[in-house]
């Protein structure tokens, strides 16, 4: 729990200015950035499709991160959620070939 406490107050205090439209990416920038994937493939990418998990690199559950993020970390969620979304990351993860079992 606590260090998707600690990433969400990073990224508070590292977002770029506001523009006039609000972003859903990590940085507040207009298009994904490499932290907004890095977040993407630690928080949301599906436990089938990595080796290890969420869980064992921060030693808790997987549904105490998840409730975590998605109820107390309002940029991690928009991050995840955003990231999910891209078509590029969609398809990756059809055809992505099984390497871990």
């Amino acid at each position: 729990q606590r260090y998707c406490q600690k990433i969400e107050k990073v990224l508070q205090s590292t977002r770029l200015p506001a523009s006039s439209t609000k972003s859903r990416w990590a940085l507040n920038t207009p298009n994904p950035t490499l932290a907004d994937i890095a977040i993407y493939h630690l928080l949301g990418t599906p436990v089938s499709t990595v080796s290890g998990s969420t869980a064992s690199f921060f030693g808790e559950t997987e549904a105490t991160i998840g409730n975590t993020y998605q109820k107390d970390c309002p940029l991690l969620k928009g991050c995840v959620q955003a990231t999910s979304e891209l078509p590029a990351i969609k398809k990756w993860e059809r055809k992505r070939p099984d390497t871990f079992t």
